[in-house]
Order: C-alpha cells, then structure tokens, then sequence
C-alpha cells in the first residue's frame, strides 16, 4: 500500500490520537507539532501504512511566520511490532500504578454481587495475554502450563479456563492469589511476549490463525488483545477508586 496522508495542520495544537483501520489491522498513532531549529512551528505530515509507521517531520511550504527558509527534516520509521511493544509496555506502568499497595482485601473486594474484583480481573487480563500469544499465535503451551503458575497460584490447570463465561457464583467463589504472584506471573508472560515481538517478522502479521473468534490474523489477534488489556487496566482503576478515593 501506498503512503496516506492523515493529518496535515498548521496549528500548535496539543497531540492527537486519531485511529485508523486498514485491512483489518487496527493501528493507533499519537504524534506531536514539529518544530524547525529555532522552535519555530512548521507544517507536519502524518502518513501511515499498513504494517510500518512513518512520521515525517519537515516544512512542507514554509513556516507559519512566513519565512520561506526551508526547515531541517527528522524521520522516525516504527516498525509495527515496535508499537505493539510500547503500548504493551505503556499498558504495564499503568497496571503497575493501578494494583500499587494494595491489600489482599482489596483485591478480593467487589462493588457487588455480580461484579468483578480487582485480582480476578487481574487474573483474567494475564491469562488473555497468556492465550493469546502462546496458543493462539504461536501454538505452544501456555506460560500457564509450561511454568505450572497453576501450582504456584494455586488454581486448576485447565489452559482453556481464562476467566471467559464465569457466572456470579463463580467469581465469588474464586481464590484470589496473592499480588505478588500475580505480577511474577505478569512477567514471565511478558517475557515470552517480548521474545515473540523482537524475532517476528512485519510479513507476519499477515498469517492466518485459527482461534476461538474464528480465523484470524496475527495482526487482528495482537489488535484484540491490545484492547482486552486496556479495557481491564481501566475497569482495575476504578474499582480501586471505588475503595481508596480519587488517585489513592
């Protein structure tokens, strides 16, 4: 696919946040005002494709002062599994904050008697990452059963069970584990994630995958997942100031 260009202003606006959709591939770009040597503004060009980012900073017909000087230009090329690899490390630090001190009450607390707590949420959102890549990217066991976290947390080993379909019943009766175990968890995933970004290949998200949601691609399962974890972060973050009050 030929390069698009997406945004073109002559403004200092703050960042922006479009989202576009090639293809099925669901990309997010967040970029800023470009600015020549001596600070003043110049016109930016966004453009996009569809597996590779390219941010192209430059005076594109002059400054906004009018000076007709032409600008230095400055180029970032970002692979798309470089931004997989942000925003899940991005959707990190946040989580992190979110679950900070808690105690194991208030894990386990729940708003209601039909809602979720914040350790099985937490729970649910690591096994999602955990499926996903392992098994349904990759097709190889799941952290879950190769490091036996099932022992370590004290839950069943069933892979399948990833905290999909669980009526009230279940999610009050459900062991919460410690947040120390938890976040180890959290890391031995991330690690197996990270390794998988690092080594694949941009033609790679175009492979075919089968999964419980039908055939997909590499790419559309990583775009579900970035959305399944972001959801959680936020439904974490609230059931937190449920408990503590407005950031604490």
């Amino acid at each position: 696919m030929d390069w698009i260009p997406l945004y073109q202003s002559r403004s200092l606006s703050h960042p922006v946040c479009p989202l576009y959709q090639f293809d099925g591939m669901l990309s997010l770009l967040t970029f800023e005002v470009a600015l020549t040597e001596d600070r003043k503004a110049t016109r930016l060009l966004t453009t996009i494709r569809r597996q590779d980012f390219r941010i192209d900073y430059g005076a594109l017909g002059g400054r906004l002062d009018g000076s007709s000087r032409p600008a230095g230009r400055r180029q970032i090329h970002m692979k798309t599994s470089d931004f997989i690899l942000y925003t899940l490390d991005q959707m990190q630090n946040a989580v992190t904050a979110a679950v900070d001190g808690l105690s194991s009450q208030e894990l386990a607390w729940r708003p209601g008697e039909e809602a979720n707590s914040i350790g099985f949420t937490l729970w649910h959102q690591l096994r999602c990452e955990d499926a996903f890549v392992q098994g349904m990217i990759q097709r190889k066991p799941q952290v879950w059963v190769s490091e036996k976290w099932y022992e370590k947390l004290n839950l069943p080993e069933n892979p399948q069970d990833v905290g999909y379909g669980y009526a009230a019943e279940q999610v009050a009766a459900f062991p919460v584990p410690e947040l120390k175990d938890l976040l180890e968890y959290a890391e031995a995933i991330r690690v197996q994630t990270v390794a998988y970004l690092k080594a694949m290949s941009t033609e790679s998200l175009d492979t075919v995958t089968q999964t419980p949601f039908g055939e997909l691609t590499i790419g559309q399962v990583f775009a579900i997942l970035l959305c399944e974890i972001t959801q959680h972060i936020g439904q974490i973050a609230y059931l937190r100031g449920l408990q503590r009050g407005l950031n604490k």
